[in-house]
Formats: C-alpha cells, structure tokens, sequence
C-alpha cells in the first residue's frame, strides 16, 4: 500500500514502513498538513511514466483516506 498525495511539486508518493502504526496513521503523521491523501495499491500507479508527469484523479480516487496532519498519539495505558 502507498500514501499518495498532490504537492507544490506535484505528486508524491510515500512508502510506508513497518513502525508500529497503520498506513493511514502513517499518513496523517507524514503528510503535509491540510493535504488530502490516498491510500492505493502500488500496483496502480503508472509506473511506465515519469513520476514529474503524474497527474492526480482525485474524482476517479474518490474521497480521501485522510488529511494530512491529523494524527493524534494515543498515550498508553500504563
């Protein structure tokens, strides 16, 4: 599962590690705030073009997994 998302220099696509949390949390930790992102399988991306020219669909995405600095550490129950 990747994390894409539209910046200022166009798409970007974060690959998640194995840290602990989901990907989504992942994403509303490591996406920019206020960006929308989306959670899509690797397997959709273009690959066979340059990622300069990757354009987002975000009608064909649909609504985003999440916003982009929404993540909220839950404490521990210590």
């Amino acid at each position: 599962m990747k994390i894409i998302y539209q910046s200022e220099y166009g798409v970007a696509v974060l690959s998640p590690a194995d840290c602990g949390l989901t990907v989504l949390e992942i994403g509303q930790k490591d996406v920019p705030a206020g960006l929308p992102f989306w959670l899509v399988n690797e397997a959709v991306l273009p690959l066979d073009i340059p990622q300069e020219a990757w354009e987002l669909d975000e009608a064909a995405l649909g609504e985003p997994s999440g916003i982009g600095g929404t993540y909220r550490e839950v404490a521990g129950n210590d």
